[in-house]
């Protein structure tokens, strides 16, 4: 793993994510979701809340060690147009990547409950500079992207090896499309705490089945936090086509994911925010004090930073 100098310099000034907690996600029809993510990817359902603080209603699932919240309230309908875009490399893209243990198990399981797809023949068994990995995209009933991934030995956490008796057994990371690589790794880096794992860039026949289009060709750069490297955020820089513009779309885009990430010194964190907007960048909104600091990065991708350890 390389480690930035950017994310070295912010955990000397204090202030960092540590881990993923869980993964939030809108949708329109809670039964519809969680009987489609349970159904068919293998999610154990943990509880259902009638009615939050802010009215909205949600269903808290797992899968492993992971946590996927399916929230409805009254901004879904809006909030889950954009999920609907059909194109990879559109700005709003947000998938979470599901882990599969058999992949022929999942992959069957899965087209029992008639997804859409966005990969073109199947699942597609991407070249050894990927790790060799087998992946297939495609969506969930609001139109929310979704990848099953497949480790072979010797390639990913080496959580994903051990023996398992499901068929899809976790969440390794989720992707997202930024417009400019450099300065999304900056802002993770030198705001938040991230360390850059690893970068390669993508292209050819298997990437192009996995997007469902042609001429590929993609930076994707994997991002961890300070203290867990599973799940893991990965960047997706498009090189060709070039990302489609989201001006229309950031406002509305925001609330449809959320990633909620467990972080110490929110105080520092918040600091290096105010600055940051002083300079003219796009405002984060930001609470006071150890509450939670709801953050977008500068394409608009929404994360929550809660203070304490992953697990808690």
């Amino acid at each position: 793993m390389t480690t930035s100098a950017s994310g070295s310099a912010t955990a000397d000034r204090g202030g960092r994510v540590l881990g993923m907690a869980s993964f939030r996600r809108t949708v329109t029809d809670l039964d519809r979701a969680v009987a489609f993510y349970c159904d068919a990817l293998g999610f154990e359902l943990d509880i259902v809340v009638a009615g939050d603080v802010s009215g909205a209603c949600r269903a808290v699932l797992t899968l492993g060690d992971e946590i996927l919240e399916l929230i409805v309230d009254a901004d879904s309908p809006a909030l889950a147009k954009l999920s609907r875009d059909p194109s990879s490399s559109s700005i709003g893209f947000q998938h979470i990547a599901i882990v599969a243990a058999d992949m022929p198990a999942a992959f069957s399981r899965l087209m029992d409950h008639a997804p859409r797809a966005i990969s073109t023949s199947g699942p597609v068994l991407l070249p050894p500079a990927t790790g060799s990995v087998t992946a297939f995209k495609f969506r969930d009933p609001d139109g929310h992207p979704l990848e099953l991934i497949h480790f072979p030995a010797g390639t990913g956490d080496p959580k994903w090896q051990r023996r398992r008796e499901r068929s899809t057994i976790g969440i390794d990371h989720s992707a997202i499309v930024v417009a400019d690589p450099e300065r999304s790794i900056a802002f993770y880096a030198d705001l938040l705490g991230f360390s850059v794992a690893s970068r390669q860039v993508n292209r050819g026949p298997g990437q192009d089945a996995l997007d469902g289009a042609s001429g590929i060709v993609v930076d994707v750069i994997a991002l961890v936090a300070a203290d867990s490297a599973t799940p893991h955020l990965e960047l997706l820089g498009y090189r060709h086509p070039k990302p489609l513009a989201a001006s229309r779309d950031v406002g509305r885009r925001r609330g449809a994911d959320q990633i909620v990430w467990a972080a110490s010194g929110l105080l520092d964190i918040r600091a290096r925010l105010a600055a940051r907007n002083d300079a003219g960048q796009e405002p984060s909104s930001v609470a006071h004090g150890s509450s939670p600091l709801r953050v977008f990065d500068p394409d608009g991708h929404e994360h929550c930073l809660v203070e304490g350890a992953p697990d808690a």
